[in-house]
């Protein structure tokens, strides 16, 4: 993203809501370092690693609302 990283995205929208903070899926085209790992465990939220296809998202996206729903 060119004016911010999604660390900074999802912290400011932790600060606005922590609810909306947690439906968020963080999607990384990054290697995944050591760093990132930690942050994105950290947070408990799903992740996925670019390329990856719409299906894959749609499957995250459909097992995330329903774990919101339990």
């Amino acid at each position: 993203m060119p004016r911010m990283g999604g660390q900074e995205l999802y912290h400011r929208i932790k600060e606005y809501s922590e609810e909306l903070a947690t439906r968020c899926i963080f999607i990384t085209g990054a290697s995944r370092s050591e760093g990132l790992q930690e942050f994105i465990a950290s947070t408990g939220n799903p992740s996925l690693s670019k390329p990856f296809n719409l299906e894959a998202l749609r499957r995250l996206v459909i097992q995330s609302s329903s774990q919101d729903d339990s």
